[in-house]
This record gives C-alpha cells, sequence and structure tokens, in this order.
C-alpha cells in the first residue's frame, strides 16, 4: 500500500503522452489477430519506427493519407513465441525496409525467450524486465506471446486483477508504454464462460489502448489496424500492406515494410466496446 499525500496530489500533473497513434507512456496496450493476420511483423515494424524516429504506415504514393509520426527513443522488444531464427529474419528485414545498414545510434533492443524466461505471474522475472527498461531507458517496450494464458493472464486465475496491476505499475514506474501482442485464441467448450467474460472485462479496464489486426481475406497481403480502445483520441482505422522482396534466386526474406493504404472512419466507443468483448468470446 503506497501512502501519497495532499500536497503531492495537488502539484501532480498527468503525465501520460501519446508516443504514436493510440500507444500511451506510461499506459498498457494489447495487440491481438488471429494467427497468420501480421500482428508480429507489423509491430516489429512499429518498433523499428520508434527505434529510428521515421513515420510509421508511410502511405503509398500519390496518397493524403496522413502518415503516423513516431518520436525516437529507446525501443525493446521481447519475443516469446517466435524463435530466435524468425526474430533476425523479420527484424533484419523490416531494418533494410527502413534503409538502416548499421546498428550506429539505433536505440533497439531485441531479446528471444521462452515462457519459462518471462511471465507475468512471475515477480522475479517481471522485476528483471523492469531493471532492462530503465537501464535502457526504454519508452516502447513489446511483449510478443503465443497467448494470455502462456504469459501467465490466465481465466481461472483468482488473482488476474493483482496481475493486470502489476503489469501496469511497470508502466508507470518506468514511465514506459508496454504492448503485450497475442494471438486470438477460440474458447473451447471446457472453458468457463464466467471466468472468460471476467478476463476480458479486466483487460478492458486496465488497458489504455486495445488494437485489432485483422487481415484482409480478400486482397493479399494487406491488413486492417481497428483500434477498439483509446483513451485519448478517435483513432481512424488504417489498412495496410505488407511488401516485401527476397534474396536472389531464393525465398528467403530480404527487405520488408508496411504502407499505409487507405484510412477509414473510427468506430463508436460503443461499437469498439462490443466488438472486443464478443470477438474475445468466440
Amino acid at each position: 500500500m503506497e501512502d501519497i499525500k495532499i500536497d503531492e496530489m495537488l502539484k501532480y500533473r498527468d503525465q501520460q503522452k501519446n508516443i504514436t497513434y493510440g500507444f500511451t507512456s506510461p499506459g498498457l496496450s494489447f495487440v491481438y489477430g488471429f494467427p497468420g493476420s501480421f500482428k508480429s511483423m507489423l509491430m516489429s515494424d512499429l518498433a523499428v519506427a520508434c527505434a529510428t524516429g521515421k513515420p510509421w504506415l508511410k502511405p503509398v504514393a500519390n496518397t493524403d493519407i496522413p502518415p503516423i509520426n513516431t518520436q525516437k527513443s529507446s525501443v525493446i522488444y521481447v519475443d516469446l513465441a517466435n524463435g530466435k531464427n524468425n526474430i533476425m529474419t523479420r527484424f533484419g528485414a523490416l531494418l533494410r525496409g527502413y534503409g538502416i545498414n548499421s546498428a550506429k545510434n539505433i536505440p533497439l533492443h531485441v531479446f528471444s525467450a521462452s515462457p519459462d524466461d518471462l511471465s507475468a505471474k512471475d515477480k522475479q522475472s517481471m522485476n528483471k524486465l523492469k531493471e532492462k527498461i530503465l537501464s535502457f531507458n526504454a519508452s516502447m517496450v513489446f511483449i510478443d506471446v503465443f497467448s494470455l494464458p502462456a504469459f501467465g493472464i490466465k481465466d481461472d486465475d483468482p488473482d488476474i486483477a493483482g496481475t493486470l496491476y502489476n503489469i501496469k505499475k511497470i508502466t508507470e514506474d518506468c514511465l514506459c508504454c508496454m504492448v503485450i501482442i497475442y494471438t486470438q485464441l477460440n474458447i473451447s467448450p471446457r472453458q468457463n464462460v464466467e471466468e472468460t467474460t471476467r478476463q476480458i472485462s479486466l483487460i478492458d479496464k486496465e488497458a489504455d489502448f486495445i488494437l485489432r489486426i485483422e487481415r484482409l481475406k480478400q486482397i493479399k497481403n494487406q491488413v486492417l489496424l481497428r483500434p477498439l480502445k483509446c483513451k485519448h483520441a478517435y483513432l481512424n482505422i488504417y489498412q495496410a500492406e505488407f511488401q516485401f522482396s527476397h534474396w536472389p534466386n531464393t525465398n528467403k526474406l530480404c527487405s520488408a515494410s508496411f504502407s499505409s493504404f487507405q484510412v477509414m472512419p473510427p468506430m463508436s466507443v460503443q461499437k469498439a466496446t462490443e466488438t472486443f468483448h464478443l470477438e474475445m468470446m468466440m
């Protein structure tokens, strides 16, 4: 329990600021989508954009789509889901996509780890993460997990509220934006719907920003970025295209980037909230 003095409250000014799009610092964000929706690739692209200070989702040529500006800052990306080879291939291609050919002055810190190395329920591993955030003075921290349960955020955990609170406390102590990227999974018949509903409500309550990534089936390599909760603004829905090239005479990824293809008006708050709750219950 922390004692907050009246004088402190009178002098206090809200420290939360927007870093880019709906991602705020300090703040807790959740980004989700079905398998194959480009969510890891897209968030890795955002990590590179923030570490270089370059616009994210640069518009395709001959359009008046506003770019999503970033502020150059220190970035941590912890990948618990994809393995070192995939991580190196992905980030190498994205860095080349931004025209980066040297690590000089690029404050991007990427870690490959297993779910055993980092869990929201394990205070020791979360304290180690906090130490890394402070040592790198990171403003953006991405945690890429296979699923929320694999990260220790479980429906049947009676202390799920405490777990989410502890994660958010790290963002406040470190003045950073933490982005948890996870795969949307269908609920099995064995799962307790009441417990799942409680998890969804708690995430909705604690999150500063919720973003759904949806891959368009009818248009190859295009995705929708659909904000479902944002505290500080009504955000447009972006349609982005994944562009890439291979190394000569191979099918190995060489360079990759995302460009915004078009924007659409934001969803109403009520519609966005209903969409998040319904999709998470699918």
